[in-house]
């Protein structure tokens, strides 16, 4: 049995947060927060930003960027507007795979064909703690299918059941953090596009 483990899908991302918590008191990251909650995309030079070459306007969010359902969007929606608006922070890329960073994935996930991929993407929350070394970071774990208003009704009953599983045994064995689970429209109350988790 052969396990890879790929750290950081988004180096640009990664950057951002260490020179963004690096500059900002606590208090500034708190008002920041209000505005900028991720640094999910990339720097591609995708809009001319409002504030400066690292803003989070600038790039494509890589976890919208995958070839499952991607561009599959309701037309006049929200959703719509916010993925093909190049300086918004969901914004979904020119096209599937347009990114290094995830045809990179792509290509390693197709020459390894491993039984199983699972994608983590941590993202920091709204609330800065009083002490500044505990920062909070989201736990949802999301099962597949994201892109479906209604993915009860899609996935198979064992996987759902697999996944539950996985989930109540690692919030079993978490000293800290319990982990919220289930489908993206009940969790974060939308559907996903283009996410790696479906692809």
């Amino acid at each position: 049995t052969r396990i890879f483990f790929i750290p950081v899908l988004n180096p640009d991302g990664l950057i951002q947060v260490e020179n963004f918590l690096k500059v900002n008191s606590v208090v500034e990251v708190e008002k920041k927060l209000k505005t900028f909650k991720s640094f999910k995309k990339n720097l591609s030079p995708t809009c001319k930003p409002k504030y400066d070459i690292t803003s989070f306007e600038n790039g494509v969010d890589l976890s919208h960027n995958f070839g499952f359902k991607w561009g599959n969007l309701e037309k006049n929606s929200l959703q719509e507007a916010s993925y093909k608006n190049k300086c918004s922070e969901n914004f979904q890329g020119a096209s599937a795979f347009s990114e290094p960073e995830t045809e990179a994935l792509k290509k390693f996930i197709l020459e390894e064909n491993p039984k199983i991929s699972v994608f983590f993407q941590t993202n920091l929350k709204d609330e800065i703690p009083n002490n500044n070394d505990d920062l909070n970071f989201s736990t949802n774990i999301l099962f597949p299918f994201t892109f479906h208003n209604s993915p009860q009704k899609v996935i198979r009953p064992d996987d759902l059941q697999g996944f539950q599983k996985i989930v109540a045994d690692m919030n079993a064995n978490s000293v800290k953090n319990q982990f919220e689970s289930g489908f993206a429209i009940d969790i974060i109350k939308s559907t996903i596009v283009g996410s790696p988790i479906d692809w």
